[in-house]
């Protein structure tokens, strides 16, 4: 009798609230209950290094981005203190795990960070920032001196560090909150030009700035009757590391929230289609396994799946078919083994685990605080380098960092 009286409230109040509202308060609930609040549960027996600083929010952003140096011992982060609008980038010295700051940078989001990266063999550091409201990016060493500035900021560099891609990233930030940067005046209406906008190269040796795609060009590719009426944009731009290829996602959205549709476009470096992939509703989250396949996480039928593409004949295979059903940021740790995450359960738990051979291993569960939302919740974002993996996370309501070395468990210890 209980349980069916619980049911039927439960049921009223989903029909109520709708189902995110649902979830979201059972997750404040649960951010009330003891047995919750700081949770974390440490499945490898592994040794979590926590990475914070009191009072701030301590993390480095999306996870295609190496934090870690090739000596594992200095990680890369950001420090905001939310009284102010410009954030801290730096770096923890893990022989002490002391902060070591390097610079300020003004333009950064919850969910890139400021596109913080290392160079030139881990003796500097390349990031995005302000410069008299007009966007850059800057290359400073490790003391915080500046060695070099570009009069655009970038979303992602060759291995070479020959060419940077970018796109508008002021366009992206009313589009895509929390991806993109604001200089606080820039309205959508005043900028939005599918001339204009689009895909460009910057080539860092001669300092020549190519525009690859505008957005009126990705319309005549493949065009689409949903493309009628809508915004486009594009997001996600991730060069190939083996060979300099690049890809990016199409999007275009209406106007009511989350009515927006994407593909992904696959280029050449000098702007030649290679293929054009978009047999899904939504596409989510991605990364390259070779210089033919990539990993994405897709939805079709309201199902994820994880689908490996070759770039080329836009063949795939689904990864984990049983599964890996829910949506993940995954990356390679080796050729057969994939690490990735999930989003927060109802109760507000993520998972870190890595999956290979149709076995999945849970790393860790750790509690995400429910107060951050939208453009401000925390994603896990795991980082994959030398048996090391890094991690952001909220578990007390603000950010901060985690790192494990994983290696006895890759070696099956």
């Amino acid at each position: 009798m209980k349980v069916t009286v619980k049911r039927i409230i439960r049921n009223v109040v989903w029909g109520i609230l709708g189902e995110a509202n649902f979830f979201y308060l059972f997750r404040v609930a649960n951010r009330l209950c003891r047995n919750y609040t700081h949770k974390f549960i440490n499945y490898s027996q592994a040794n979590f290094i926590e990475l914070r600083i009191p009072g701030k929010d301590v993390f480095f952003g999306y996870y295609d981005l190496d934090s870690l140096n090739n000596e594992c011992d200095k990680l890369l982060t950001m420090v905001v203190d939310q009284k102010q609008s410009t954030a801290e980038v730096g770096y923890f010295d893990l022989t002490t795990n002391d902060y070591i700051k390097i610079a300020d940078s003004e333009a950064w989001n919850w969910q890139m960070g400021s596109r913080l990266r290392w160079f030139e063999n881990n003796k500097s550091v390349m990031f995005n920032t302000f410069e008299n409201r007009n966007l850059i990016s800057v290359i400073c060493g490790l003391d915080g001196k500046v060695i070099r500035k570009f009069p655009n900021a970038f979303y992602d560099v060759d291995i070479d560090h020959g060419n940077a891609y970018f796109t508008d990233f002021f366009i992206l930030n009313e589009q895509r909150p929390g991806y993109g940067y604001s200089n606080g005046i820039v309205r959508l209406q005043d900028i939005y030009d599918e001339d204009a906008n689009g895909v460009y190269s910057y080539d860092m040796r001669t300092n020549n700035k190519k525009q690859l795609y505008s957005i009126r060009e990705l319309r005549r590719i493949r065009p689409q009757d949903s493309f009628n009426g809508c915004y486009h944009y594009v997001n996600h731009i991730s060069v190939c590391r083996y060979d300099g290829k690049f890809m990016f996602f199409h999007i275009w959205s209406g106007i009511k929230a989350n009515d927006w549709n994407c593909r992904m476009v696959v280029s050449t470096k000098n702007g030649e289609v290679i293929n054009v992939i978009d047999d899904f509703e939504i596409i989510s989250h991605y990364c390259w396994k070779n210089e033919r396949q990539i990993l994405v996480t897709i939805r079709k039928n309201n199902s994820y799946e994880y689908r490996l593409y070759d770039i080329y004949s836009a063949k795939y295979q689904v990864v984990g078919k049983e599964s890996l059903v829910k949506d993940g940021h995954p990356s390679f740790v080796n050729e057969d083994l994939i690490l990735s995450d999930t989003y927060p359960n109802k109760l507000s738990m993520q998972k870190l685990f890595l999956f290979g051979e149709d076995r999945t291993k849970v790393v860790c569960e750790i509690f995400s605080a429910p107060n951050l939302v939208g453009e401000r919740r925390c994603d896990l974002h795991p980082r994959f380098k030398n048996g090391f993996v890094n991690f952001d996370s909220n578990i007390y309501g603000h950010r901060c960092q985690y790192l494990v070395n994983l290696t006895p468990l890759l070696k099956g210890e």
